[in-house]
């Protein structure tokens, strides 16, 4: 971003006058250049009221002397950066501005704040807002403007006409689309001094229904311990987030119907809907609420290079209640967590944080196909289950890995298991638990059959109705990542 203009020789300005009496001017800019190279305007006109305190020049270098100056104008300029705004919007995590348009409006301005009255606006033909490592870049406008309700508010409401948005170093866009809106609020005050720092500001994000044109672009927030892979396929995102130093809120809802999925050995193609809800606040801990946040897998069919694939399935995973403990950063204590998150996402960045975080979910799943189970267990038996029904889970992570007291139990309809050369069919009750965590994590498999009756397979007779089986089995060292 270009540097903070400065008050002194290095600012340069290129003016008519047309008239000027008793404090009020009308002026006509040809061209305006801060610090020697950045170009602020090429031409454009002010007209309204400016008063100058008395003020020593030696004591009041630069910027400071903007503390005197008032001004009550009209301005009708061609914009060449819109660089002039990082000084406000920097404080937001590091957000620049960057583009050229027209500005159109009143400002009013009184030694150091801008007051009721600023209405501002931009048209930009090219229009940049960056917030590293992400930028999103097209056409759009910009209103500056005082909160009416709260007269001590700016508030700085960008919206985009045509977009793009990227991560740096990417040549495929996160998404595309139209309708991006950002505002950004906080104190009125513009000098950069102690009465500045003191303010407080917020930012929201509204996401339309924009484009994904490849959802493989969002691999680098998946952990590679996870052995997740996107494959492929294209989408839509929409959603919204708001922010500020003491609280965080945000929805984001992404949606697929042809996604290309890797676990491991085993390929999926499913229509996905993700969505993914996140609160915070200053409460003295680390933590986000996760509560909300949900994961629905359509016509998912499973194919896997070693063990045959299964039939089309759906399911759903919803968290009811649940935490992510996020890492802070070393040397900071847990009771000022919050204010540190922004810069543990900057620092580590999603994929680092996940693979290292703690989370404790009470979570219902729903499945039309047990058969996703067995892919888990590599047995001499030939040991596997079949059926659908809604599972209550209860997971539990450490560091990234299951760990030990994650479980979910499911009643099945329909419920089939095999073993051996046999095949039991009755009612009756699939718990799955982690009895050891970590990156390879011991699991153990219980199914217990009740009024169940008993056949070989491949024969259409039971050899045994009435039956009570109970079956359990241990893997051990199990590769999920």
């Amino acid at each position: 971003p270009p540097p903070p203009p400065r008050l002194d020789s290095s600012a340069a300005s290129d003016v008519y006058k047309r008239q000027v009496s008793g404090g009020e001017a009308d002026l006509a800019l040809r061209h305006l250049t801060v610090n020697k190279d950045w170009e602020v305007s090429s031409g454009g006109a002010v007209k309204g009221v400016f008063e100058l305190a008395p003020f020593v020049p030696a004591e009041n270098p630069g910027l400071k002397a903007l503390g005197f100056l008032t001004v009550d104008a009209e301005l009708d300029a061609a914009v060449e950066s819109l660089g002039f705004l990082d000084f406000y919007l920097r404080r937001v995590n590091g957000m620049a501005m960057d583009g050229k348009g027209q500005l159109r409006g009143h400002l009013h301005y009184e030694q150091g704040n801008l007051v009721h009255g600023t209405d501002l606006k931009v048209s930009a033909d090219r229009l940049a807002l960056s917030v590293p490592p992400y930028q999103v870049a097209g056409s759009g406008g910009i209103a500056i403007r005082m909160s009416p309700d709260q007269p001590e508010t700016l508030g700085i409401d960008i919206l985009f006409d045509a977009l793009e948005a990227l991560h740096r170093g990417d040549q495929v866009p996160l998404f595309t689309g139209q309708g991006l809106r950002v505002v950004a609020q906080g104190t009125a005050r513009v000098l950069p001094d102690a009465a500045r720092e003191r303010g407080q500001g917020r930012l929201a994000l509204s996401i339309p229904s924009v484009q994904v044109p490849d959802l493989r672009v969002y691999q680098r927030y998946l952990p590679d311990r996870w052995n997740l892979e996107l494959k492929g396929g294209q989408g839509s995102l929409q959603g919204q987030a708001q922010f500020s130093a003491s609280d965080l809120s945000a929805q984001l809802n992404l949606v697929s119907d042809d996604a290309h999925l890797r676990f491991k050995d085993f390929r999926f193609e499913t229509n996905l809907d993700l969505g993914l809800k996140v609160t915070g606040d200053a409460s003295g801990s680390a933590n986000v609420d996760l509560s909300g946040t949900y994961l629905r897998l359509d016509q998912a069919r499973l194919a896997s290079t070693k063990q045959g694939g299964s039939k089309p399935w759906q399911a759903s995973f919803a968290i009811a209640q649940g935490t992510l403990g996020i890492p802070l950063p070393e040397g900071k204590a847990q009771a000022s967590g919050f204010r540190h998150l922004s810069q543990v996402f900057k620092a580590q960045g999603m994929k680092q944080l996940l693979a290292s975080a703690d989370a404790k979910l009470e979570a219902d799943l729903s499945v039309s196909d047990l058969g996703w189970v067995n892919l888990l267990f590599k047995n001499d038996f030939d040991l596997a289950v079949a059926g659908s029904g809604r599972a209550a889970v209860d997971l539990r992570i450490h560091n990234g890995w299951l760990a030990r007291g994650a479980k979910l139990r499911v009643r099945p309809r329909g419920l089939e298991v095999q073993v051996l050369d046999y095949v039991a069919q009755g009612q009756g009750v699939v718990a799955l638990a982690v009895v050891q965590g970590g990156k390879q994590p011991d699991m153990r498999l219980d199914a217990q059959l009740e009024e169940a009756w008993l056949k070989r397979r491949g024969e259409a007779d039971a050899v045994v109705e009435q039956v009570t089986l109970e079956l359990s089995a241990l893997a051990r060292d199990v590769a999920l990542g």
